[in-house]
């Protein structure tokens, strides 16, 4: 199992997922985040919902919290 970083969810992970707790770092408009994988918007931060990704930075189709102010 890769090691990861302790980056919470919202932490930056511009070095990858590694920087990551969960292992999953997602890229987005403004720079990459930690995320954590989810089943519903209640699983994610206050200002964050429950996405299915496009494969950037996570895997395709994951569902994972992304900031609300992406979409």
């Amino acid at each position: 199992m890769p090691m990861t970083g302790g980056g919470a969810v919202g932490a930056d992970c511009s070095l990858g997922p590694v920087a990551c707790a969960s292992g999953r770092c997602l890229v987005r408009t403004g720079g990459s985040v930690c995320t954590v994988p989810c089943a519903v918007d209640a699983e994610c931060p206050e200002n964050w919902a429950c996405r299915v990704t496009d494969g950037r930075g996570t895997t395709l189709g994951e569902r994972v919290c992304s900031p609300v102010e992406t979409f």
